[in-house]
């Protein structure tokens, strides 16, 4: 495995850095599923039985996609038992955007992440999936079937740096432990480059759709109006909101506990709907929720 300390990575500009990853020789792929069911929903001739065929390759990847589907994030009125019905209740991109959730998570089952929490990570970025339908909900704004897995991989590029530059992660989290700082405040501060461009930078490695690739580029640095990326625009708003309030709320840890809003996100969101007190209340009851999904999807 290649292995990048952080005083060699330190003088690096983004561009030299992903130079650098693009020469990494075992850089988690997703799973055949995930692979096989992106190229087929892109094709416009594909049928709904094609794409269950692919999802049942997979039996552990089926398996916990209906879990997911019948959690309390999708759940309808009755309980999903297999793909076709899933596929039938839920619709070809909400479950594309499971599998892809599900199948992340599994890419990095193998791979060490020394002193980083791999546990703590996936359960903030989890909290945040789930934070992100309320979010939208409360502000009344009508986004698209990407909001869940855009939860789930908007930090992605953070395991990136605790699997191939150890030495880099230990350092950006003693900073901010030392100084009090967000994650991405400290990445500022010691770097050229940061995890959401690295995030990016796996994502198009990986195929996933532009919506979602943007949210893992933006999340910290969202757009100042809607007419910058489209509907996009409120995804990527939504996902900043629910990173922060996950972040107040102490579900799992992706590196820090710091919080803020960017002031630009009133400029597309009512401010009047933002209900800070009301989202910590929904937030209490999803830490369980989260621990169950999370079991799930790990075992």
């Amino acid at each position: 495995m290649n292995i990048f300390h952080f005083e060699d990575l330190i003088v690096l500009s983004k561009e030299e850095l992903l130079s650098v990853l693009d020469k990494i020789d075992d850089i988690p792929t997703l799973p055949i599923v995930a692979a096989k069911l992106l190229k087929t929903v892109n094709n416009p001739n594909f049928s709904v039985k094609e794409l269950a065929e692919t999802v049942n390759m997979d039996q552990a990847i089926t398996t916990k996609l209906l879990r997911v589907a019948n959690s309390a994030f999708y759940a309808g009125n009755s309980e999903t038992t297999s793909i076709d019905n899933a596929i039938m209740r839920l619709g070809v991109n909400q479950v594309r955007s499971i599998i892809i959730g599900v199948s992340v998570i599994k890419s990095f089952d193998s791979f060490s992440q020394f002193e980083f929490s791999i546990e703590n990570f996936w359960k903030h970025s989890l909290a945040v999936a789930f934070l992100n339908k309320i979010v939208a909900e409360i502000l009344q704004v009508d986004v698209s079937e990407d909001i869940w897995v855009s939860g789930i991989m908007h930090d992605i590029g953070k395991l990136i740096y605790a699997v191939y530059m150890p030495t880099l992660m230990t350092r950006l989290l003693s900073e901010v432990e030392r100084e009090k700082i967000s994650f991405f405040e400290a990445e500022n501060k010691l770097l050229k480059f940061n995890h959401a461009e690295v995030g990016r930078w796996l994502c198009e490695k990986w195929s996933i759709p532009k919506k979602i690739k943007l949210v893992v580029a933006s999340h910290h640095n969202p757009p100042i109006n809607e007419f910058i990326m489209g509907k996009t625009t409120y995804l990527v708003g939504i996902s900043h909101i629910s990173d922060n309030i996950i972040k107040l709320s102490k579900i799992g840890n992706s590196g820090d506990f710091n919080s803020k809003l960017d002031s630009n996100i009133w400029n597309y969101f009512d401010k009047n709907k933002f209900d800070t007190k009301k989202l910590l209340s929904r937030v209490k009851g999803m830490r369980e929720e989260v621990e169950d999904i999370f079991k799930t999807l790990k075992s």
